[in-house]
């Protein structure tokens, strides 16, 4: 009867959890930014580089050079503290050991506004072996106080290159069911209206507010 409750305990974690993806498929590009992403672009093949899932994929560069830009790729809602999160991407990376490079990363936000910025996860993936497409992965344990995360691709370019291009692809979040996760081409919950009590600058519904 024990060893029958802890197989039913292990078998109800396990569905609790659902694995979703995207591939830049329906258009999309990017959920938002911080610092100096620009140009981003659903893409087919371009400059040599194909699509690593799909017909298309996601391309976009850093200009002017400065920092760390960050471009958002998947936003999870409707965490809770001690909640497990796993995402990956692919990413395209030809220069092992050296910039231009790029990684996973995790930031904090507020359920329904992408752009509230509540503070870095200090988590991510390591730098990819620089045989072009890699699958680059990281889990994060929702911290106390915090609700909902943003996926980012970390964009790392050359010192003093400009418009260095990078190219992503086929990202998963593996997240509890309960938890609402966004990708690029979906809407973004919230109201464009500054008036709304769901005010979202990010959001993709042009609302009334009330």
């Amino acid at each position: 009867m024990k060893n029958l409750l802890i197989v039913s305990f292990l078998v109800s974690f396990i569905f609790t959890q659902e694995t979703t993806s995207y591939s830049w498929e329906n258009g999309g590009t990017i959920l938002g930014y911080y610092g100096n992403v620009s140009n981003p672009n659903n893409v087919g093949t371009t400059n040599g580089v194909s699509p690593f899932d799909g017909s298309y994929m996601l391309t976009v560069s850093e200009s002017p050079n400065g920092g760390t830009p960050q471009a958002y790729i998947a936003f999870i809602e409707y965490l809770s503290p001690g909640d497990q999160v796993t995402a990956s991407f692919y990413g395209w990376d030809v220069t092992e050991g050296e910039n231009p490079s790029i990684r996973i990363w995790g930031g904090y936000a507020s359920n329904g506004d992408i752009t509230d910025y509540q503070g870095s996860t200090g988590e991510g993936s390591g730098y990819p072996n620089g045989i072009g497409w890699e699958k680059l992965e990281h889990t994060w344990t929702i911290e106390a106080g915090k609700e909902a995360l943003v996926i980012q691709a970390r964009l790392y370019s050359e010192d003093n290159v400009d418009g260095t291009q990078f190219f992503v692809d086929l990202v998963s979040v593996t997240a509890p069911s309960s938890a609402t996760v966004t990708y690029p081409g979906s809407d973004l919950s919230g109201c464009t209206d500054e008036d709304a009590y769901n005010y979202n600058a990010a959001a993709t519904e042009d609302c009334n507010g009330d």
